[in-house]
């Protein structure tokens, strides 16, 4: 397997796990703010936000590490 095959397969892998992230923060949103809306929830909220914003960082720099190997 070459380098360019493992940083393809990890993003595509890192996309997914973004994608589940992203459910899981609407679900556990939708389930907090049934019973209306409280400030406090929002720092409930606050580590999927940032776990989403690390994986969206993540998925975005290993597709244009793979980009830049697939011009050399």
């Amino acid at each position: 397997m070459t380098l360019k095959t493992v940083t393809l397969i990890t993003a595509i892998v890192n996309a997914v796990a973004l994608v589940v992230s992203f459910l899981s923060f609407v679900i556990n949103a939708r389930e907090m703010f049934r019973g209306g809306f409280e400030v406090p929830m929002l720092s409930n909220l606050a580590p999927w936000a940032i776990g989403m914003l690390g994986d969206a960082m993540l998925v975005v720099f290993l597709f244009v590490l793979y980009a830049r190997q697939e011009r050399q």
